[in-house]
């Protein structure tokens, strides 16, 4: 089903911008592991504002109409990742009892793999049907 061509204008740009926000955020989940040792508090109290910050982006980018749904779920994707950052955060400075810092790490852990269910729903589910909708 192909969309009016006001629906799609914009949508190169939109993507290129969302991919741009995409590649930073990626290095810093990755070089997270929680398993293996939290970077300290510092660091990721700074991943967590880089996060919020690439969440509010992505809300402010005028997404065209066609890539509305596909920005949603990029905005919870960010914001997923700020919130594990911000109880990584709590995690490493390490005042926590071990039961409730055990139970922040998992829930960070949790936030991260719910974040990569919005990836793959992006990549797999939603980019597909933009690029069908608005082809290039």
């Amino acid at each position: 089903m192909a969309s009016s061509r006001g629906d799609c204008d914009g949508v190169a740009a939109w993507v290129l911008g969302t991919e741009e926000r995409l590649q930073h955020a990626t290095p810093i989940v990755r070089g997270i592991d929680p398993d293996g040792g939290l970077p300290t508090e510092a660091t990721l109290l700074a991943h967590e504002r880089t996060m919020w910050g690439l969440a509010t982006a992505q809300r402010q980018s005028a997404p065209p109409p066609a890539a509305e749904e596909i920005n949603g779920v990029m905005v919870a994707l960010f914001e997923g990742f700020a919130y594990a950052m911000a109880v990584f955060a709590d995690v490493a400075a390490g005042d926590e009892h071990p039961f409730f810092a055990q139970t922040k790490l998992n829930a960070g852990k949790g936030a991260i793999a719910e974040a990569g269910g919005d990836i793959a729903h992006v990549v797999l589910d939603l980019y597909p049907v933009l690029t069908t909708r608005c082809p290039r």
